[in-house]
This record gives C-alpha cells, sequence and structure tokens, in this order.
C-alpha cells in the first residue's frame, strides 16, 4: 500500500473511509448531509453533490506559521477526489489553505 507522506496507516484508512461514506451516502430531494472536518471546514452533499467548504486539510499552516491545529485533519487533500464545488469563505490562511486547494483535482 502506497502510504502518504505524513499519515500513519491508521489515519490514512480512516481518512479513505470517511470519503468512502460521503460518497456512499444517498439525500432525497430537499434534504442534504453534513460532515465537520474540524477548524471550519466542512462537507455538504446533497443529491448527488459535494461541496467542500474552507477546506483546510494540510499542515501547510503549521510548517509556516506554527499554527496548531486542535485535531488531525480527518481527511488528506490527495484523498479528495469527489469535491464537485470548493467554497472558500475569506482569504485567511486557515480557510483558504493552499496546500489542500492546489491537491484537489480540477
Amino acid at each position: 500500500m502506497n502510504q502518504s507522506v505524513g499519515m500513519s496507516r491508521d489515519t490514512e484508512s480512516e481518512s479513505r473511509r470517511l470519503l468512502e461514506e460521503i460518497n456512499k451516502t444517498s439525500t432525497t430531494y430537499g434534504m442534504s448531509a453534513v460532515w465537520f472536518l474540524g477548524q471550519e471546514s466542512v462537507v455538504i452533499k446533497g443529491g448527488e453533490h459535494v461541496l467542500y467548504v474552507d477546506p483546510y486539510m494540510s499542515g501547510e499552516l503549521e510548517r509556516k506559521a506554527g499554527f496548531q491545529r486542535a485535531f488531525p485533519a480527518p481527511l488528506h487533500p490527495e484523498h479528495i477526489d469527489n469535491a464537485d464545488i470548493v467554497l472558500i469563505t475569506h482569504e485567511h490562511d486557515d480557510h483558504m489553505d493552499l496546500g489542500t486547494i492546489s491537491r484537489l483535482p480540477s
């Protein structure tokens, strides 16, 4: 198994399990499902569309500014392959995480 940089096997498998849960979750018309990812990040799924709001999943801000997360990111940026829409609420580094955004498929 090819292990992602900076993640233990447990964290990597938890990340993949969470993505699988998001992908398999179905919602009925007019309903949505929401996952809180820590800091200010959330995933919202409605129908077949997946929206990431302020995805802060990388360790880039820790390396740049010494900022400490309250707990490890539940998703690894390189695992996120299901984002139909990414919404950045404003340009602070902990909302517009270039370490995550740059790894998302276009």
